[in-house]
Parts: C-alpha cells; structure tokens; sequence
C-alpha cells in the first residue's frame, strides 16, 4: 500500500467539500425571499453566485502542494478506472506531467463524479476512509 502525501483527514474533507458543491444546481427560485417551506427549499441545494464555497475549494486545492495536487489527479484516474491500483507510481508521474492549461482544481472540478472517484481511487489502494485509517 503507497504512502500518502496527502492526509487522509485532508481528503474526508476535501470529498464532504466537493459532495456539497457539486451537489448544487443552478438557482430555479429568483424568488429567494420566499418562506423555505411553503417553496418546498428549492432554495437549499441551488448555486448562487455569492456562495464562495466553490471558490474556496479550488483555492484549497490549488494551495495544496505539488506532490499532494499530483495525488488528487491520480487518485481521479485510479477511481475513474483510467489506471490500476497496481500502476500507482506511473500513474503518479503521468499525472505530474499533466498539463492541459487548467489549474489541478479547475481540471479536477469538471468531474461530476470526482468525489465518488477520489474514494474509488483510495479503496482500490487499500485505505478506508469511513474510519480515517487503512483497511
């Protein structure tokens, strides 16, 4: 099982983040001043262009060191099924070597999935991230 550079606590976090932001729409209620139960919360899960919360995650990813963004790439591939677990070090070096003129945060948040792949990517390299520790 590879050693990490980027904690485990730092990934729960990173995933609870991207699970919120992505679970959010584009706002259907101009009328935001409404009362939440009678317009059944529709107000709850839409974006809003206030709401730093995507902006915050990117800056969170993008302050992240090299090593630990490489990760992030990484481990997306390894989730998605582009690698295997087994190819760990080579997919690390090909996604060090990744540039397509995005920021590792603009290219990670493009992925709809990316959470769900992120944890994917650990489980099949042996982590559990239920209980912050190694399976």
């Amino acid at each position: 099982m590879p050693e990490l550079a980027i904690p485990l606590a730092t990934m729960e976090d990173l995933i609870i983040r991207t699970r919120a932001v992505q679970g959010k729409t584009v706002e259907v209620d101009p009328d935001s001043g409404s009362n939440a139960t009678d317009d059944n919360m529709l107000d709850a899960l839409e974006a809003d262009p206030d709401d730093l919360t995507e902006t915050e995650l990117s800056t969170e990813i993008d302050k992240l060191e090299p090593d630990q963004r490489t990760e992030l790439v990484a481990l997306l591939w390894t989730g998605r099924g582009d690698a295997e677990a087994e190819e760990w070090g080579a997919t690390l070096d090909m996604a060090g070597q990744r540039n397509g003129g995005l920021s590792t945060a603009a290219y990670l948040l493009q992925e709809p999935l990316l959470a769900e792949y992120w944890i994917e990517g650990l489980r099949s390299l042996g982590f559990d991230l239920r209980m912050g520790s190694r399976a």
